[in-house]
């Protein structure tokens, strides 16, 4: 479950201006301990939220449209390799088989 969100900030964070997304540096399974329900951890750099700072919700959507402007996919497709969640949601971002879609 954490391989897909580890992949997709492992590419955003190569994209995005320093300390817009925590950098990711692994995920796995633990083996000692825990095995019974499985358990996983991930590991990111860690960002300091500062409650005192009002957020500018205009310079927020511009890095976010930079952000999306300056991705390249290597399918020419929306998505990654493998499954991501958002919490305990799946989202269908695996690559099709078949290939893109040409209208």
């Amino acid at each position: 479950m954490l391989e897909g969100e580890f992949h997709s900030m492992k590419e955003l964070s190569q994209l995005a201006p320093p300390n817009f997304i925590p950098k990711p540096h692994g995920w796995g399974q633990l083996t000692t301990a825990v095995d019974n329900p499985k358990t996983y951890y991930s590991l990111c750099d860690f960002i300091e939220f500062n409650p005192q700072v009002d957020p500018d919700a205009v310079r927020l959507c511009e890095k976010l449209v930079a952000l999306h402007k300056s991705s390249k996919s290597p399918t020419g497709m929306f998505g990654l390799h493998t499954k991501v969640l958002r919490g305990n949601i799946p989202l269908e971002t695996v690559w099709p088989q078949t290939g893109p879609t040409k209208n």
